[in-house]
């Protein structure tokens, strides 16, 4: 599951105008430049694709890591993630 999901961040990020190269499992948001407007579209998609709202607060969070989340928030079928 956690290649579907690392993919679907990287193609919303693509979406959002992220150059591919830039994208990385080991990306943190920081790096990738999110706006604040970005956070709240990225948040969306995954609560509808995914059915987990999560934070985007932490800009050292990695693509790798909000995957992990991501899945164990379906895996456990959590609705809400708040990172600390």
């Amino acid at each position: 599951m956690m290649n579907h999901t690392l993919d679907f961040l990287k193609n919303k990020l693509l979406d959002l105008g992220i150059e591919e190269e830039e994208i990385q499992e080991n990306s943190t948001l920081a790096e990738l430049m999110l706006d604040s407007t970005e956070k709240v579209d990225i948040t969306l998609a995954i609560k509808e694709e995914f059915g987990v709202t999560v934070s985007l607060d932490d800009d050292n969070l990695t693509l790798l890591k909000l995957a992990k989340i991501i899945d164990g928030g379906q895996k456990n079928e959590w609705t809400d993630w708040e990172l600390l």
